[in-house]
């Protein structure tokens, strides 16, 4: 996990607002994800995990403390067509 002041960093210089949509590239623990929803609102951000054990581990913590965000196992060298405009 980055640094949680370089993670706050990177977030604000995103400029999110209420309703704008995320793809998160690399689930990891959820954490980020979840700082993403709190910001964007819930049911707008994806995070797509290349690596399955860590897609599920990320999705079982957001679920867990009742984070609205999609974790999926997929490449995200693809992006999420699913999700996109």
């Amino acid at each position: 996990m980055s640094c949680p002041s370089i993670v706050v960093d990177m977030l604000d210089y995103l400029m999110l607002d209420p309703g704008h949509r995320v793809l998160e590239l690399g689930a990891g623990t959820g954490w980020n994800a979840a700082l993403l929803t709190w910001r964007v609102g819930p049911g707008r951000v994806v995070s797509v995990e290349v690596d399955d054990e860590l897609a599920q581990q990320a999705k079982e913590r957001l679920d867990t403390v009742g984070i609205d965000a999609a974790v999926v196992a997929a490449d995200g060298a693809d992006g999420w067509p699913p999700g996109a405009p």
